[in-house]
């Protein structure tokens, strides 16, 4: 019985695990918020979901996660779209992006009232009849009456809910599999024959059995689930069997795309090389400030340590002899003229400096030049291999070093006004995440770097 009962609760074993995993070994990349948030929901979820199916759940226990359902279940779907949309844009979450969060909080603080207002005993009893009998046991209560009013709110409207989220979910996987051009070929290439797949475009491969499997959990009713004693386990174990792609690939968000070895041998691939670069540096100036002098010569004698000029693709390195907007834009096999789109595009943020704007958004950028918010950031992402967010923090650190070398004196919240930053905390952490270092190091390095050429 303790076997059956642990298979039961599988995936809410499997959900604790990666998210373990998560916060032990990615919680650098980009996606790892909302996917932390999207674990502990999916925990949540599964809890409630596994008590539905187990036959030796109290009455207590199925009404106290029959009402946390109202919470948890209708967050899974938004949460879902929003990691999906992070991973392929980039594009940092938005306050009206969250709007949707009214919804579960408005069910669930209508069935706590309704809880409230019947007594926990009578609705339990409810309950017990509702999952033996099916919603045909609804005859035998008025339509004025809390068990109604309960059956009314936890089940249609619930229902209702989740439809509309699925939909949206849909509504996105159709966008994505448009823009992205997914092709199921690639997705065979990449599980038989060693080829190479995005991360989007496996994750939404990942995801449609989960969906598909759940929607088919909706019509198993329970008292279908405790007629039979392996049932319950086996749907569990099914479940987190399909759970499981997705959570784990969801580890490797620092990568752009991915092979099936490079799927096996998982946490050893999962840093990009602006993340080995930062850690590298970091690592070595934090030897220098220890050991000074003494530690650059040693340094230096170890052959750890020279002067060269960068890799085009080289952001955190001790020389900089092109700025990092001149080698970016530098690298870009142009193929348009001043007046096209990202003619006039470069011409904006270049010539007229656009990104020192503070709070500057994409829709400003695509209001200026004539067009959709849509294209340009589609255009970005083609040419830069960025989002635009990210080329704006690009060009703000740029332009924050020049400013840093021409005022030495200048505070943290100077150097961050002047660089379209709203703050000098947000100054540090993107200038550390962009060149591996914060700006002071990075003024020093540069100091000693200028102090050897002479």
């Amino acid at each position: 019985m303790v076997v059956l009962t642990l298979l039961t609760y599988m995936p809410v074993l499997v959900c604790l695990l990666w998210l373990f995993n998560h916060t032990l070994f990615v919680s650098s990349t980009k996606t790892f918020p909302v996917m932390v948030c999207l674990l502990i929901i999916m925990l949540l979820y599964t809890f409630t979901d596994c008590a539905y199916g187990d036959p030796n759940a109290s009455d207590s226990l199925l009404l106290a996660t029959s009402n946390m359902a109202q919470l948890v279940a209708p967050c899974v779907l938004p949460l879902t779209i929003m990691y999906l949309r992070k991973l392929r844009t980039g594009e940092d979450i938005k306050f009206h992006q969250l709007i949707w969060i009214v919804l579960p909080v408005a069910l669930f603080t209508s069935v706590v009232m309704i809880t409230l207002l019947a007594g926990p005993g009578q609705l339990e009893s409810f309950l017990s009849r509702l999952y033996a009998e099916g919603p045909s046991v609804m005859e035998n209560y008025s339509a004025q009456g809390v068990a109604f009013m309960y059956f009314f709110n936890s089940s249609i409207i619930f229902r209702v809910v989740l439809g509309l989220e699925l939909i949206g979910l849909i509504s996105s996987f159709i966008t994505a599999w448009r823009e992205g051009d997914f092709k199921p070929k690639r997705y065979f290439d990449f599980l038989f024959h060693k080829g190479k797949i995005s991360i989007v475009e496996l994750q939404y491969y990942n995801l449609t059995p989960l969906i598909l499997f759940t929607i088919l959990k909706i019509f198993v009713f329970r008292s279908i689930l405790i007629s039979h004693i392996w049932l319950p386990p086996t749907i569990s174990f099914l479940f987190a069997l399909v759970l499981s792609p997705f959570s784990y690939t969801a580890m490797f968000g620092a990568k752009k795309t991915l092979t099936m070895r490079e799927l096996a041998l998982a946490f050893r691939y999962n840093y990009t090389p602006e993340t080995i670069r930062s850690v590298y540096n970091e690592a070595v100036w934090n030897f220098l400030n220890e050991f000074g002098d003494e530690g650059e010569e040693f340094l230096h004698s170890a052959s750890l340590l020279e002067d060269r000029r960068p890799e085009p693709e080289s952001r955190g390195t001790f020389s900089q002899e092109m700025g990092l907007a001149e080698t970016l834009f530098s690298n870009i096999q142009r193929t348009w003229d001043k007046d096209s789109l990202m003619g006039r595009f470069e011409h904006l943020m270049m010539e007229e400096k656009a990104f020192l704007q503070p709070g500057l958004m994409l829709a400003d950028v695509a209001e200026s030049l004539g067009t959709n918010k849509t294209y340009i950031s589609r255009l970005v992402n083609s040419t830069y291999k960025m989002s635009f967010p990210d080329l704006v923090n690009f060009l703000r650190i740029d332009y924050a070093e020049e400013y840093l070398i021409a005022h030495r004196g200048a505070k943290q919240a100077e150097i961050a006004t002047a660089c379209g930053f709203p703050s000098a905390s947000s100054l540090n952490i993107t200038f550390k995440k962009v060149t591996g270092m914060t700006p002071r190091i990075w003024q020093t390095t540069h100091d000693r770097a200028n102090e050897r050429k002479d």
